[in-house]
């Protein structure tokens, strides 16, 4: 039996929140079954905002990066304002549970990926462009600002 896309996200979810009591949601893999979460399409739009909104920071990362007007990557839908949204979410979660021992390892992986850099490169464009850091959290702000300044680590 073939579970549709929605199905199987929601199975997904329903097995992670069970592991850890309700508590974490992450998803780190490139492919949701047989989707490419990478490759511009609808079915990978679809399940990364699914696994964002359920707090899953690196798919609300991932897809504030597809949602954003101004990239190379031409995916199906695109919105300065749902990106600029999913983004800063995304980043207070990583805020929030960061120091958590069950995913510390796999944010840490996350923040020293090309796409992560390249997230808070956009970070940083709305923040300067849209004047509005007053009404960003200056614990946000000045992890944007840490996590852009940084080196990239090779790995």
């Amino acid at each position: 039996v073939r579970m549709t896309p929605k199905y199987a996200c929601e199975n997904e979810f329903q097995t992670q929140m069970n592991k850890t009591e309700g508590e974490i949601f992450i998803w780190a893999n490139s492919h949701f079954g047989s989707i490419n979460l990478n490759h511009p399409g609808p079915a990978s739009q679809a399940v990364l905002q699914y696994f964002a909104n359920c707090s899953c920071p690196i798919s609300g990362v991932l897809l504030a990066l597809s949602l954003y007007p101004y990239t190379s990557d031409i995916w199906p839908i695109r919105s300065e304002d749902m990106s600029f949204k999913y983004l800063f979410h995304s980043i207070e979660i990583i805020l929030n549970i960061r120091t958590d021992k069950r995913i510390h390892q796999l944010l840490y992986q996350f923040e020293q990926s090309i796409k992560f850099k390249q997230a808070m490169h956009i970070a940083t464009i709305f923040i300067s462009e849209r004047c509005i850091s007053a009404n960003i959290c200056p614990e946000v702000m000045m992890y944007v600002r840490k996590v852009h300044a940084e080196p990239m680590v090779l790995q």
